[in-house]
């Protein structure tokens, strides 16, 4: 992809107050819907061994209500998906990915060999993003969400509810609450340095997009398991998410240079009044090349 030439700046004491200024204008509890979402099952005997050696997280059972989460990678320990998941039982798990690619799915089939694993399409549910300043949200959502993920950045609370659409709308009155636009919805993520992998985006490592709580380094192998054990031992990870605002669009996974040819991957942005605000990949290098305007989240 042709590189692009961008005038960026990254975030000053000045724009930190500005992204803290902006995440006190949303409302709180806030809320965001998307449709279209799968939940999956894994079931056989093989389901807990099977996924913990294709994937970068120990698989152990659930014991909380929350969903765990783990990274499937390929053999250069690029993400190909994030998996959020619950273990029912010792033969049965049930997740869903960050792109709902059927990709994936054919990822995970094409490493069942010998294994007793099967995979089913279990449900479609919806996605719900409640946004809080509040750790507590309504139990009834809680009660009905076949997964549940919990971030919190910035004193701020995101759950990820994925949940039946009838039984939502039975259980919880949407009117109630700040409805967000996707718009809205994409800059609180951007300015609460929440990165979510996108399906367009290629060559990344789970240790420099911030999936590290997703990885396990002292279980066994799992694709990809060599490469990013060396880059994690040998401290060869050589990038990190920085924040930046520009006058000119860009895609998801467009690279660029900046006015003092620092590179970098765009990967997320969204439109903010006359300007885009998003977060990128840089090298670890050119951090120290920043100018003092420049501040890294």
């Amino acid at each position: 992809m042709p590189s692009h030439r961008v005038d960026a700046g990254i975030l000053s004491q000045f724009n930190m107050i500005f992204l803290e200024n902006s995440i006190e204008t949303y409302k709180s509890p806030s809320i965001f819907i998307e449709p279209n979402h799968n939940i999956f099952r894994m079931k056989g005997k093989d389901t807990i061994s099977f996924l913990d050696r294709i994937s970068t997280n120990r698989i152990e059972k659930s014991s909380s209500i929350y969903s765990s989460e783990t990274v499937l990678t390929n053999n250069k320990g690029s993400i190909i998906d994030v998996l959020k998941y619950k273990t029912l039982d010792p033969e049965n798990i049930i997740f869903t990915f960050n792109i709902n690619n059927k990709e994936t799915i054919n990822h995970l089939n094409n490493y069942i060999i010998l294994d007793d694993v099967e995979i089913s399409l279990e449900k479609k549910v919806i996605k719900l993003s409640y946004f809080s300043k509040n750790k507590n949200i309504p139990i009834e959502l809680i009660n009905h969400s076949s997964i549940t993920n919990l971030d919190e950045s910035f004193n701020y609370f995101r759950y990820e509810l994925f949940i039946d659409k009838i039984i939502l709308e039975k259980v919880f009155n949407l009117n109630s609450i700040n409805n967000l636009t996707k718009s809205e919805k994409n800059l609180l993520e951007i300015y609460l340095n929440f990165f979510d992998y996108e399906s367009t985006l290629s060559k990344i490592n789970p240790l420099e997009t911030g999936f590290q709580d997703s990885i396990s380094f002292d279980k066994g192998c799992y694709v990809g398991q060599e490469v990013i054990a060396r880059l994690y031992n040998y401290k060869k990870v050589s990038r990190e998410i920085i924040y930046f605002k520009t006058k000119e669009m860009f895609n998801i996974n467009d690279s660029f240079n900046n006015q003092d040819n620092i590179s970098g991957k765009i990967l997320s942005i969204e439109k903010n009044f006359d300007f885009f605000v998003g977060l990128c990949l840089i090298k670890k290098k050119d951090i120290t090349k920043l100018k003092k305007e420049f501040i890294l989240i």
